[in-house]
């Protein structure tokens, strides 16, 4: 029973490592979001780090519609990040542990 266990904890160990290098690896990785046919386009890496926001000179003097236009392209990117993180990670899930469902 001892070496079992011992297996699952190196099992883990290593998955925990594989996560931790693919999350340096999202770093890397630029997603945008946009609003308004263009109009805000936000930048954010894998890490939901926001690194670059664009807005367009026709809406600068309107600052509802550039709070709005911003909100919306800085949502769009994080459910975009969101969704490739849990992609990514739940793949590396799956590898190590073909066999669990879901942890």
């Amino acid at each position: 029973m001892e070496k079992s266990a011992e297996i699952i904890l190196n099992k883990l160990k290593e998955t925990e490592s594989k996560i931790s290098i693919k999350k340096e690896h999202l770093r890397t990785v630029y997603v945008d979001g946009i609003s308004g046919d263009g109009l805000v386009i936000t930048t954010l890496t894998g890490n939901k780090q926001v690194v670059n926001i664009a807005i367009d000179d026709s809406i600068l003097t309107d600052k509802n519609t550039l709070e709005e236009h911003l909100i919306t392209a800085l949502n769009n990117a994080l459910a975009k990040v969101s969704e490739l993180r849990e992609k990514e990670i739940s793949a590396i899930k799956k590898e190590e542990f073909p066999d669990l469902l879901d942890f």
